[in-house]
């Protein structure tokens, strides 16, 4: 693998973390995390599978994958 290779993967494993990072934050918000039943309040447990089962695991990894262009 090229250097020019090695960093465009390690770019997209950043930005990929960032949206990773910044969709949960969202779930949390869009599932009322911080007024949720006991043992699920101010916790990120279980949030993207509940979103998955949602959504569906395609529609949910597309949306993390492209979460930095939602606002382009």
């Amino acid at each position: 693998m090229t250097r020019l290779a090695k960093n465009k993967a390690a770019m997209h494993d950043v930005q990929l973390d960032r949206n990773t990072a910044a969709h949960i934050e969202y779930l949390y918000s869009l599932y009322g995390r911080d007024k949720a039943a006991i043992g699920l309040r101010n916790t990120y447990t279980g949030l993207y599978k509940a979103h998955c089962l949602l959504i569906g695991k395609d529609a949910a990894d597309k949306e993390v994958r492209d979460w930095h262009l939602r606002d382009a």
